[in-house]
């Protein structure tokens, strides 16, 4: 906090919310947050006058994030602030910074999350995964909707998708990294009607997770 003055011409005192500080120099360096004061007196004349400011703590913010109501039409991307002391901002794929850590999507993929301090004293950025499905296929060798596959699976998830027939009969596993369902078993067309699927997968944190509904093949 520099005054601008000189000691030559200027005696100083100085304040860190009200209480004196031992330095009577012309500037200070502080490490401290909170309010500090400075009363400066021209040495020949003996007047004075008293200014003030804030000091306040930034750093580049320790944050995740977290995607709620996965497999849902609609998500949500939470950004979590683990550690830091700033005021920070958020934005979704170079977009528009704001306040809130919150984020609703709609469409399956990676997303990346930026979290920066609004005094430009660092940021973090982070990856989202949204995962869903679509609800309907068409196998018909068009080249549109051709297979069926979960949407926004991490590539590092170790995941295994299994599809029935309304009986509960398997029909096909495969994993989503490396595979997809085509609409055949045992290498011929099943009907158009609904199928389900369940997908067990286990996430970067070893936390296993499990999901089944169903979806419309339509031919």
């Amino acid at each position: 906090i520099n005054t601008g003055l000189s000691s030559t011409n200027y005696n100083f005192e100085w304040f860190h919310d009200g209480t004196a500080l031992a330095n009577n120099t012309p500037s200070l360096t502080v490490n401290t947050p909170g309010n500090y004061s400075i009363t400066a007196t021209q040495l020949t004349s003996g007047c004075s006058t008293t200014t003030s400011t804030t000091i306040s703590v930034s750093s580049a913010p320790i944050a995740g994030v977290l995607v709620n109501e996965p497999f849902q039409a609609t998500q949500t991307i939470h950004v979590i602030i683990y550690n830091g002391s700033g005021d920070y901002e958020y934005a979704l794929n170079n977009g528009s910074f704001q306040d809130s850590p919150y984020f609703t999507v709609q469409e399956p993929g990676e997303y990346e999350v930026i979290v920066r301090d609004k005094n430009f004293c660092g940021e973090t950025r982070l990856v989202a995964h949204v995962i869903n499905f679509p609800p309907f296929f068409t196998p018909n060798n068009d080249g549109f909707n051709d297979t069926w596959n979960v949407i926004g699976l991490p590539s590092h998830f170790n995941a295994k998708i299994s599809i029935f027939d309304r009986y509960g009969k398997l029909l096909f596993q495969f994993n989503p990294k490396t595979s997809y369902w085509n609409g055949q078993y045992n290498n011929q067309p099943v009907p158009s009607t609904d199928y389900w699927f369940t997908i067990d997968y286990t996430d970067d944190k070893n936390n296993k997770h499990s999901y089944q509904s169903h979806f419309s093949l339509v031919r």
